[in-house]
C-alpha cells in the first residue's frame, strides 16, 4: 500500500464514530422526509376525494324520519300521574 492509502486509512479509524453518527443522521432525516411526503400526499387524496363526495351530494335533500312517540308520551303521563296521586 502506498503511504497516501494508509494515512487515509488512519484517518478513517479516528473520525469513525463522527462518520457512523453523521451517516445515521442522515439516514434519519431521510426517512423522516419520507414519511411526511407519504402523509401528505395521503391526506391531500383523503381531502380531494372528500371535498368530491361532499360536493356530489350537496344538493341531496335530507331525509325525513317520521316516529310515533305517543306510546312513550302516554307512559309519561301516566308516572306524572302516579306521582301527584
Amino acid at each position: 500500500m502506498s503511504q497516501a492509502k494508509v494515512e487515509h486509512n488512519k484517518e478513517l479509524k479516528r473520525n469513525r464514530k463522527k462518520l457512523v453518527k453523521k451517516q445515521r443522521r442522515s439516514e434519519t432525516m431521510a426517512k423522516a422526509v419520507g414519511v411526511l411526503a407519504v402523509c401528505a400526499v395521503v391526506g391531500w387524496i383523503g381531502y380531494s376525494v372528500y371535498g368530491l363526495y361532499e360536493q356530489a351530494h350537496a344538493n341531496d335533500p335530507l331525509p325525513t324520519v317520521a316516529a310515533d312517540v305517543s306510546a312513550i308520551e302516554d307512559y309519561v303521563d301516566g308516572l306524572t300521574e302516579d306521582d301527584a296521586e
